[in-house]
């Protein structure tokens, strides 16, 4: 991008946020107008009581009883410890300087 074309853009980019920041100083600060006028009261309608609707027969539906098969996961104990083959501590070849580690198969 060329310098002019990027400091048209900057320039473009600023005077939006002042405006921006114009404009909401002006919505906050401004005062707030509060109608006075009472609304029209119009006498109510009194709509005519009607019955709640009949409620249909209960449905029940029969189902056969079904049976759910599964089989228990066989549960692998972790290797203990001793079963690892370990190295010695050896120093990081990036990180902090003096820490070390052992890396194990």
């Amino acid at each position: 991008m060329k310098k002019s074309n990027s400091l048209w853009l900057m320039f473009a980019v600023w005077g939006l946020a002042a405006m921006s920041a114009v404009a909401l100083a002006y919505v906050l600060n401004r005062p707030l107008v509060v109608a006075s006028v009472a609304p029209a009261l119009a006498p109510m309608e009194t709509a005519p009581i009607v019955a709640p609707p009949a409620v249909p027969e209960e449905r029940v539906i029969v189902l056969q009883p079904l049976t759910i098969l599964g089989s228990r996961a066989v549960v692998v104990a972790p290797p203990a410890v001793k079963q690892l083959h370990c190295t010695d501590m050896q120093p990081l070849s990036q990180g902090p300087a003096g820490a070390k580690v052992r890396y194990c198969e």
